[in-house]
């Protein structure tokens, strides 16, 4: 059974999850940006947990963010790199037999 793979499909893919990434962590530099001024500007304690929370989720966004990030690398590097030595490797031992 032959098997293959779709280089500039799994290119498209990667640039896409990078994309939503970086638009990710830009929406999320932006609501912490806006936490600070809603800290400074609604004291009390409801304004105090509307922070705190706020803060939960940005620290929470470090760690989606490096997971993405990873699975990008592995995408680029491992699959894509790999596949791609793999069939240059193959061509490279299919032309002894020509």
């Amino acid at each position: 059974m032959k098997q293959s793979l779709n280089t500039e499909a799994l290119d498209a893919t990667i640039s896409a999850l990078r994309s939503a990434n970086n638009t990710m962590d830009s929406a999320f530099t932006a609501v912490e940006r806006q936490s600070g001024v809603l800290n400074n500007a609604w004291i009390s304690g409801a304004g105090s947990a509307a922070v705190t929370t706020l803060y939960k989720l940005i620290k929470g966004n470090e760690s989606r963010s490096a997971v993405l990030q990873n699975y990008i690398n592995f995408l680029n590097q491992q699959v894509e790199q790999g596949y791609i030595s793999v069939e240059d490797c193959n061509t490279s031992l299919a032309s002894y037999f020509r």
